[in-house]
C-alpha cells in the first residue's frame, strides 16, 4: 500500500481503519508521526517538531496517541490527540535513559515502555493517573523489552534473552510488585516482537524472516499456550531489535499482517567491451 518511503514503527488503531506510522524526512533525517486513513487513502501529519518523533501507540478509544521523541535531548514519552488538535503533552521525561513506548493497556490506565539506560533494556509500566511513578515489570538482570499486554490486561508478552537467545515469554501483568502471576516460554527456537490477537486467543511473533502463531488461553486461572506454528515468510525492513523497532502490525482478527518490507531496486549498469585491444 502506498509509495515507497522511509517508514518505521507502525501501529493500527483498534478498529483497523487508521495507521500511525513514523516517516523519515530525507532532508532533515528525522521522523515525524503521520496518520494514514486506510479507508479513504489520505495521509495527515500528526507531529512537526524538528526533533525525532517515532514509535506511536493508540489509546484504547483511538482519541490519543502516545509516542517517543528526543526533543529534550533524550527519548521521552509524549501524547497528543489523534486528530492533531492541541499541544503535545510530556508524559514521562528525565535524563539518563531513553524511553520507547510499547503498548497502552485496554483499560487506559497504563503505558508499557522500554527504558534503555545501558545496553540492557528494561520493561516498565507507567500509570497514567496519580503520581505517574514507573513500575518495573520484569527481572532487570536480563534484556527485556517489546512488551505487549493481552486484551484482558492480565498477561504481558515480551522479548527476553534470559535463556541466552532471543525468546518470547508471557508473564502475569502485575503493576503491584507484591503480586506474581507466573511466567511461560512461548517461542521454541527464537522469537521477538509479540503481538496479541484482539480476542486474546492467539499470540503472534517474528523471528528471522518467519512469522509464527500460537494458540493461547488467557481467561482461566492460569495462562496456557499451544505449539508455535509458522505462518509465512516475509523479509521486514529491518531485523534490528533496538528500542522501538516495530516493522509489522496485525489486524484485530489476526487474518491480515501489515509488514514493512525493503524495496530492492535493480540498477542496470552498461557493460563496455573493447575488442581487438593491443
Amino acid at each position: 500500500m502506498g509509495e515507497a518511503g522511509g517508514y518505521s514503527n507502525l501501529a493500527l488503531s483498534s478498529d483497523d481503519r487508521k495507521l500511525a506510522i513514523a516517516i523519515r524526512d530525507p532532508q532533515t533525517k528525522t521522523h515525524d508521526i503521520w496518520i494514514i486513513d486506510l479507508v479513504r487513502g489520505t495521509k495527515t501529519r500528526l507531529t512537526s517538531d524538528p526533533a525525532d518523533d517515532l514509535v506511536a501507540v493508540w489509546s484504547p478509544d483511538g482519541t490519543r496517541i502516545a509516542f517517543t521523541s528526543d526533543r529534550l535531548g533524550q527519548r521521552d514519552i509524549y501524547q497528543k490527540l489523534s486528530d492533531g488538535s492541541g499541544p503535545e503533552e510530556l508524559l514521562l521525561g528525565g535524563k539518563g535513559e531513553n524511553k520507547f513506548v510499547d503498548d497502552w493497556s485496554k483499560d487506559g490506565k497504563y503505558l508499557v515502555y522500554d527504558a534503555w539506560s545501558t545496553a540492557r533494556p528494561r520493561l516498565f509500566a507507567l500509570p497514567l493517573a496519580g503520581e505517574r511513578k514507573p513500575v518495573p515489570l520484569v527481572n532487570p538482570e536480563f534484556v527485556s523489552h517489546q512488551g505487549q499486554l493481552s486484551p484482558n490486561g492480565r498477561w504481558l508478552a515480551y522479548r527476553s534473552t534470559e535463556s541466552g537467545i532471543s525468546e518470547v515469554y508471557v508473564q502475569g501483568f502485575a503493576p503491584d510488585s507484591s503480586k506474581s502471576g507466573g511466567k511461560w516460554l512461548i517461542s521454541t527456537k527464537g522469537g521477538e516482537l509479540p503481538r496479541w490477537r484482539r480476542d486474546g486467543k492467539e499470540l503472534f511473533y517474528h523471528f528471522g524472516n518467519t512469522f509464527f502463531a500460537v494458540d493461547v488461553k488467557t481467561e482461566g486461572a492460569s495462562f496456557e499456550a499451544g505449539i508455535p506454528r509458522p505462518l509465512f515468510d516475509a523479509a521486514t525492513v529491518t531485523n534490528n531489535i533496538v528500542g522501538g523497532s516495530t516493522p509489522f502490525a496485525v489486524t484485530r482478527d489476526g487474518q491480515r499482517f501489515l509488514v514493512l518490507s525493503p524495496v530492492d531496486k535493480e540498477v542496470s549498469m552498461p557493460i563496455e567491451v573493447l575488442v581487438n585491444w593491443q
